[in-house]
């Protein structure tokens, strides 16, 4: 009976433990098809075809994760931001009616402390709130323009966030659907504000 090496199909030599070819320790009798052995795909392959297409999905669900988390925050109304606020200390003002358009706003809110400055609006539409975004974002880059700068962006369908530091001062504007945060503080004080946006969800 003729042995075949189940590694590479090479004939084994007789009461040979493993393959002379490839070293390979299993062997196969010559009652199963050479010609089948030596089309079956190697181990290596299956390897292949099993574990790429499975790090492939595990890639997309991470990333649709990722968007969905980012892309889906839920905004704060008006009460509820001023009860966070409140609750970690800080003193809110209604500034609406000092507003040159208050109808513009359903609700507008401010914090003034020793280390950050923050506004917070509830505004009808958010279309309304992403027109306002963009218009705040450009006020900061110009504001910005020819001085160093370091700056990041988010856009998604219904949050943006941009912040921009130059000159010695951090400045934060972030937009979740009909609600809008912009805070400005000096870049000592920017860990500060950050934890505080964070606490906000913003």
């Amino acid at each position: 009976m003729v042995r075949f090496c189940e590694n590479c199909v090479s004939p084994l030599e007789k009461d040979a433990a493993s393959c002379h070819t490839c070293g390979h320790g299993t062997t196969l009798d010559n009652s199963q098809s050479v010609e089948t052995i030596a089309t079956r795909p190697s181990k290596k392959r299956w390897v292949l075809f099993l574990v790429v297409p499975a790090i492939a999905i595990v890639l997309i669900l991470l990333t649709a994760f990722v968007i969905t988390r980012i892309g889906s925050r839920v905004p704060l109304d008006a009460q509820e931001f001023t009860y966070r606020m409140e609750e970690s200390g800080f003193v809110v003002h209604d500034i609406r009616y000092t507003l040159e358009d208050p109808e513009f706003f359903r609700y507008a809110l401010a914090v003034d402390t020793y280390f950050f400055f923050m506004e917070f609006g509830v505004l009808h539409t958010s279309a309304d709130a992403r027109r306002l975004f963009n218009a705040i974002r450009s006020d900061i880059e110009a504001a910005g323009r020819g001085a160093p700068t370091s700056s990041t962006s988010v856009d998604m369908p219904n949050f943006n966030r941009f912040t921009l530091t130059f000159e010695g001062h951090h400045h934060v504007v972030s937009r979740i659907e009909s609600t809008i945060v912009f805070a400005v503080t000096s870049s000592e004080y920017r860990a500060q504000l950050t934890e505080v946006l964070r606490m906000l969800g913003y």
